[in-house]
């Protein structure tokens, strides 16, 4: 449920104040939750690295952290600012130990796919009041970490068609791009209770009518194909269950199709706009923008193939490499999850990540095939879809954690 909260405490008291994600609301119950597990032996790790692929699994994210921690001596401000990497291996380091945690209780799938349901649910709300106001909702919203926005400010997230600028939602998160990346797991999730036969059809039909237009207001490029090869997968996955109403389950893709003709009829233009037809000087921008930083990127992984330039200082060094060329870009990570590892961890870092997808994975695909389970599976496929365009499944921690466990929580949850 905290996923999708940016809220960060004002202050955190001792040797946690230097570390900016321990002061992230999510931080607080994911460190008790990785604490308990800790003092209480570790409970179902023994079981979990008994099985070839849930050992790899383990291996693969246990060896990802230490490579993290080892890079702190040799990155790019070392001098300048040794705590950014410190912090940046330990918030990694934190995100993988919960992911562990989550995977060795074996959390049932069908409580993380509830949790995201009614995620989205009240997102619902939130989106609808921010689109309609174009700017902040305000009220209980602002206590909860909204970002004042409004179409006036700069460097503001907008889609722009025919002279009409048409702001995009936040949510309760820095930018659209961060809330199409949860709700995209959310609607997902959110598929596995719709299709279940003890829920009336109309309920189901109205609820998935209503997360999907949210999801679709966040405008996300891709987010949205990470929806379509996630949509994909859940389909191929619930088909191949013995208990699943396929009757059902074709009405509900039938009406998901509906929806997204409806949306594309009334948003036409922006979503033209959004895919660079025309000449739309935001998009234009974007484009741009997008290119400079895979550019910067593609340099720094060739001046360190191996090792990269360590934990939190890619931004930077792409800063230098991008005020050398002349660029008007600042720095930041590329948008592309696998030139962001290898910018920061090297080829090494990139083989150590892959290793544990492809294990999450592998493990995942055997045993029983559920609704819930299954939905999993698709979020965490369509995150990993959604990041060859993005860089926030493995740049913020709240993105980090929840997306191994995910697949963590299905590679766990196999009978």
């Amino acid at each position: 449920m905290l996923w999708p909260l940016w809220y960060r405490f004002p202050d955190t008291p001792g040797l946690a104040t230097p570390y900016y994600f321990m002061r992230f609301a999510f931080a607080l119950p994911a460190g008790i939750a990785v604490l308990a597990w800790v003092f209480g032996g570790f409970c179902g790790f023994r079981a979990l690295i008994a099985a070839r692929t849930g050992r790899a699994f383990a291996a693969f994210l246990l060896a990802l952290a230490l490579w993290s921690y080892l890079s702190t001596s040799w990155v790019f401000r070392r001098e300048a600012d040794p705590q950014l990497a410190l912090g940046a291996s330990m918030q990694l380091s934190s995100a993988i130990l919960f992911a562990l945690a989550v995977t060795s209780t074996r959390m049932p799938p069908r409580i993380i796919t509830l949790a995201l349901f009614a995620g989205a649910l009240w997102h619902v709300a939130l989106v609808g009041q921010q689109v309609a106001l174009q700017g902040s909702a305000g009220g209980i919203w602002s206590s909860l970490g909204e970002f004042p926005i409004s179409l006036d400010q700069a460097r503001i997230s907008v889609v722009q068609a025919e002279g009409i600028r048409l702001l995009r939602p936040y949510g309760l998160l820095p930018h659209p791009n961060l809330l199409a990346g949860y709700l995209v797991a959310a609607v997902l999730a959110s598929a596995s209770w719709l299709i279940h036969r003890r829920l009336p059809l109309i309920v189901s039909l109205t609820a998935g009518a209503a997360v999907l237009w949210a999801f679709l207001l966040t405008f996300s490029r891709g987010a949205y194909l990470g929806f379509g090869a996630g949509a994909l997968t859940l389909l191929v996955l619930t088909l191949r269950s013995p208990d699943i109403d396929r009757h059902r389950i074709a009405t509900l893709g039938a009406w998901t199709v509906i929806i997204a003709v409806a949306f594309a009829a009334v948003y036409q233009p922006f979503l033209l706009a959004r895919a660079g037809v025309g000449v739309e000087t935001t998009e234009q921008y974007s484009a741009a923008e997008r290119s400079e930083l895979n550019a910067a990127a593609l340099i720094v992984i060739a001046e360190h193939p191996f090792t990269g330039v360590g934990a939190g200082n890619l931004p930077w060094r792409s800063a230098a490499v991008l005020n050398e060329r002349g660029s008007i870009v600042q720095g930041n990570y590329p948008h592309n999850i696998v030139l962001s590892i290898a910018g920061e961890y090297g080829l090494v870092g990139v083989a150590l990540f892959a290793g544990a997808v492809a294990a999450g994975l592998a493990g995942s695909l055997r045993g029983r095939y559920t609704a819930h389970r299954s939905a999993l599976i698709a979020g965490f496929a369509a995150l990993l879809l959604a990041g060859q365009f993005d860089y926030y499944m493995v740049t913020f921690m709240q993105f980090q954690a929840v997306s191994l466990a995910l697949i963590g929580a299905a590679l766990a949850d196999r009978k």
